[in-house]
């Protein structure tokens, strides 16, 4: 396999190689977790004064285009926008304040989606959904994804009642889900998700072969 991928780098351009890969579907094997009845968290990572933290709007859509510049312009018409005009969707941000970056973005879903029904489970008052967390690689180790987390379970806990935060780990990514385990989250199940770019399918693989058709918001 290393020897083909060596190859195809030799007789493929990248944009080639890349159109390639986005032909190939792709099964992920991923865990969802869960941390009950979380408390606010006073205790807090410390990280440099440059980062201030707020939920990203529509205003944002310069900073969140050069942000989202690493996954390309499809992905950004065809996921990014739905989200910024979705009711559910709410993006948490870490920006630095000296040149206007965009550092670390997640999103916190407020209200049951399709995409997480499809993995049988349906939120209900109190229940939130964290996914698609990304730090831009030269802000990395510099305490952003520690204190991020916390930010995102006090976000939740500052709306009112929050029973249940979900969020779904790669089953393979053991430091990720280490991290969680100390945080207090416990596995619920574990699934297979499909990601197939070309299409922008990211979905319960169960569900695609269900119903392969279905629009499902990410």
């Amino acid at each position: 396999m290393l020897l083909l991928k060596k190859i195809a780098r030799l007789i493929f351009p990248p944009s080639a190689r890349h159109f390639i890969a986005s032909c190939i579907p792709r099964v992920y094997r991923i865990n969802t977790i869960v941390l009950e009845n979380p408390t606010l968290i006073e205790d807090l990572m410390p990280i440099e004064e440059n980062f201030t933290i707020r939920v990203v709007t529509k205003d944002d859509i310069d900073l969140l285009k050069i942000f989202h510049s690493h996954k390309g312009l499809k992905s950004f018409n065809h996921n990014l926008i739905p989200r910024l005009n979705a009711p559910e969707f709410i993006g948490l941000a870490a920006i630095d304040i000296n040149s206007n970056e965009i550092a670390y973005l997640s999103w916190i879903i407020i209200k049951s989606i399709p995409y997480f029904e499809e993995f049988g489970i349906n939120m209900t008052q109190g229940d939130y959904l964290v996914k698609d967390i990304f730090v831009v690689p030269k802000y990395r180790h510099k305490g952003l994804s520690t204190r991020m987390e916390q930010e995102r379970i006090n976000y939740c806990v500052r709306r009112g009642v929050c029973k249940r935060i979900y969020t779904q780990p790669l089953h393979n990514n053991r430091k990720g889900n280490e991290a969680y385990v100390r945080l207090g989250y416990k596995l619920v199940q574990t699934n297979y998700l499909l990601r197939w770019y070309i299409f922008n399918v990211f979905r319960s693989l169960i569900g695609f072969l269900l119903n392969p058709f279905k629009k499902v918001l990410k």
